[in-house]
């Protein structure tokens, strides 16, 4: 499997949260309180990382959610001059603890519409881990919290989805009817998407008496995830069970 190099990672996670390179350089030199150019950061794109200055890394992996300085300085840095940041990285690597990924609840959906490229926002969510069977490796994962009754009666209010985010990249290739978390600039919902054309997508809700189907261009969106994982809330009994009936024939089997 071919690996992607650092700033392949790099402008992956950036084109994915919508961000230009001068906004990356003016996010970059406002977390650091000092200049930093467009063209600083664009020769980090370029792969040019400097060797033992990590401090716009580490802000790099604040604004993207991604572990740059990990990859780039495990390698690079001499035990000597090792941060206190790659030696708690090299703690967390030799131990148990699980990969986190946040949950996006449903009193949180407000917020999240409004900070969702915010990683202080999304440090304020509470985390937890991946299920058995799926790698964190190669995706950005995340909760979702399922709210009111539109995708009944599949997915009930109070339920979770475990979804993995979409690259730009890939919006044109996703798959008809599948389900997808879509978020706007005011909005976010769970819903089955059809590619109607390339510029608009049909949403479509499993309740479709209560809930049409209506259309949203694909210009509005800022995020896209595919569901992964569906977590329901409690397990509904779907089979009445007569007790009567089943002591009867445990009394016959005993004859």
């Amino acid at each position: 499997m071919l690996q992607l190099k650092p700033q392949d990672i790099l402008k992956k996670a950036r084109e994915e949260k919508r961000i230009t390179q001068a906004e990356m350089a003016d996010r970059i030199a406002s977390r650091l309180s000092k200049g930093y150019s467009l063209r600083q950061y664009q020769r980090l794109e370029d792969g040019q990382f400097p060797k033992y200055k990590m401090d716009a890394i580490l802000e790099v992996d604040q604004i993207l959610g991604i572990n740059l300085a990990a990859i780039i300085y495990d390698k690079n840095v001499h035990l000597d001059t090792e941060s206190e940041y790659l030696k708690q990285r090299r703690i967390q690597k030799n131990t148990s603890q699980p990969y986190l990924v946040p949950l996006v609840p449903m009193k949180a959906i407000a917020g999240y519409v409004k900070s969702y490229d915010q990683i202080e926002f999304l440090d304020t969510l509470e985390k937890y881990s991946l299920p058995p069977g799926v790698s964190p490796i190669g995706a950005i994962w995340q909760y979702f919290e399922i709210a009111g009754d539109s995708m009944e009666p599949t997915f009930q209010s109070g339920d979770v989805v475990l979804a993995s985010q979409v690259p730009f990249d890939d919006w044109m290739h996703i798959r008809n009817f599948y389900v997808y978390i879509i978020l706007t600039e005011k909005d976010l919902w769970i819903k089955h998407v059809y590619a109607e054309t390339r510029e608009e997508w049909i949403l479509i809700s499993e309740n479709e008496t209560t809930y049409k189907p209506f259309v949203v261009k694909v210009a509005d969106i800022r995020e896209l995830w595919v569901m992964r994982r569906h977590i329901k809330k409690e397990l509904k009994r779907e089979k009445e069970f007569d007790i009567e009936k089943i002591r009867r024939q445990l009394k016959n089997q005993n004859k």
